[in-house]
């Protein structure tokens, strides 16, 4: 057959995934999805979480600023998702901020002022009670939406006023965990998630949704540091009294793989909830173009002669000796940092639909790279807020749907290779229901500006949906489609 004339198309959504299956034969292409049961789950769309892992250490005082300056642009792009008020906001977004210093046990900050030499004049007003608070972007009563987003941006910049007087074996990585476990600190923002220490979705399905963490949300997690991360565990036996232990004891640290599987637990499709980005110093490249790692001597004397403005250290097979040296600087802004691998290598895992850092092949073949040493942090944040509105969108199907074609006689076949990339083979539909008051009707009911994402393995069918337009953040998104069942009646997997 010549399928020249269809297109495949893909979706951007919120979701009820439904799917079924029986023991029935095969019958005409247009009775499938009424001659098979169907189950559903269901999710609200287009809710944003966002975590910053920001470091308070002595060094952090200009990263931190230029955070803050990147403010505008961030806001600029998740204030234009947002749109509307009340019911017809497209994009909600919470965001909560936390730091890498293990005292603070990743306990959301509030807005006040830490009164210390990292905080500029502009911040003095800032006003609050110190406790934890997740900020979302709303309008006052009689606010225009400018004046609204320029508050907004203030807050912001509040909550991520951090200051310089945390400890100097940042624990970005641990933090993270800590701020977002039922045991922990803001367990009382989404304990009805909880179980003990367990979080499930399932547990709050019904009622209100916690202030963060939410159940339908996208999670994004941004970590800003100007060092390395040192996690590790209560028994690890690692050094603290000198920083540079973090770098030659690196065995001692708690796996990052340990971090990706905690996140993952935490929501029901991970392949489209969960974003990570580091913002961080760049990996450091032996003459062999392998990452850098030190190691120690007696003495620890600096050793190895490297040069952070390339990045390049000369040693050999990627093994220095002495104490780890700075991998980038910026005189302007009067700011270097060490290579933060951990952080960089913890956003890898999640590939590069959900991690943003710097992969290792673009820094070992010299392309640009998000970097804490940058005059403008504006790209890394326009990055994290694109791929939160992304994420948002797009929904896994937990199983393989059934393709189908009729042929010469009007009877329904399986797909071939060819047929199989077009959506309008797989008889699916996708159904917008919004909350009231509609306003715009258009983004609701049956929808078809949607496109089909295939060979998506990190999704349980293989496949994944996006909508082309958003609908109103609660609006509930329903996938109908038909599984293929085998003579058991489970679902076969192509």
């Amino acid at each position: 057959m010549n399928w020249s004339g269809l297109r495949p198309r893909v979706v951007s959504l919120m979701v009820v995934v439904v799917v079924g299956c029986n023991n029935h034969p095969v019958e005409r292409l247009d009775k499938t999805i009424d001659a098979i049961g169907h189950v559903s789950t269901q999710r609200k769309l287009n809710q944003i979480d966002i975590l910053f892992v920001v470091d308070n250490s002595g060094s952090m005082c200009q990263a931190q600023q230029r955070l803050r300056d990147a403010f505008d642009a961030f806001a600029d792009q998740l204030w234009s998702a947002v749109g509307g008020a009340g019911n017809n906001r497209q994009i909600d977004v919470h965001i909560a901020v936390t730091t890498t210093d293990p005292s603070n046990a990743g306990a959301f900050l509030g807005r006040t002022n830490r009164a210390d030499d990292c905080s500029p004049p502009d911040l003095a007003d800032c006003v609050g009670s110190g406790e934890a608070e997740v900020l979302k972007p709303k309008e006052e009563e009689g606010e225009g939406a400018g004046s609204a987003q320029a508050r907004w941006i203030s807050e912001l910049s509040c909550l991520t006023a951090v200051g310089s007087s945390g400890d100097s074996i940042e624990q970005g990585l641990e933090m993270m965990r800590q701020a977002l476990s039922c045991g922990g600190a803001n367990s009382a923002l989404f304990g009805r998630c909880c179980e003990g220490e367990k979080y499930d979705t399932r547990f709050c399905a019904d009622g209100p949704a916690p202030e963060f963490l939410r159940p339908d949300a996208t999670l994004m997690v941004v970590f800003v540091s100007d060092e390395n991360d040192c996690s590790h565990g209560a028994g690890s036996g690692l050094d603290t009294s000198d920083a540079d232990a973090c770098e030659w004891e690196r065995d001692k640290l708690t796996p990052t793989a340990e971090y990706r599987e905690f996140l993952l637990a935490l929501k029901a499709d991970p392949a489209n909830q969960i974003g990570v980005a580091a913002l961080v110093g760049p990996r450091s490249f032996a003459p062999e173009r392998v990452p850098v790692f030190f190691d120690y001597t007696p003495g620890a004397p600096t050793g190895t002669e490297c040069d952070p403005a390339t990045g390049s250290c000369a040693c050999e097979a990627g093994i220095c000796l002495g104490r780890p040296q700075k991998t980038c600087v910026s005189a302007e802004r009067d700011t270097t940092a060490d290579a933060g691998w951990r952080y960089l290598e913890f956003a890898e895992m999640f590939g590069e639909k959900q991690g943003i850092g710097c992969p290792i092949e673009a820094e070992r073949g010299d392309e640009a790279c998000n970097s804490i040493c940058e005059d403008r942090f504006d790209g890394l944040l326009q990055q994290v807020a694109e791929l939160s509105l992304d994420l948002g969108r797009t929904f896994c199907l937990d199983r393989a749907p059934r393709c189908q074609v009729l042929d010469a006689g009007q009877e329904p076949q399986p797909c071939d290779a060819d047929a199989r990339q077009y959506a309008e083979h797989y008889g699916i539909t996708v159904r917008v229901d919004c909350p009231p008051p509609v306003v715009d009707d258009s983004a609701c009911g049956l929808r078809d500006d949607w496109e089909l994402l295939l060979e998506r393995g990190d999704c349980g069918g293989g496949v994944a949906i996006r909508l082309e337009r958003t609908a109103p953040a609660e609006a509930l998104v329903t996938i109908d489609y038909a599984v293929e069942v085998g003579r058991d009646g489970e679902s076969v997997q192509r």
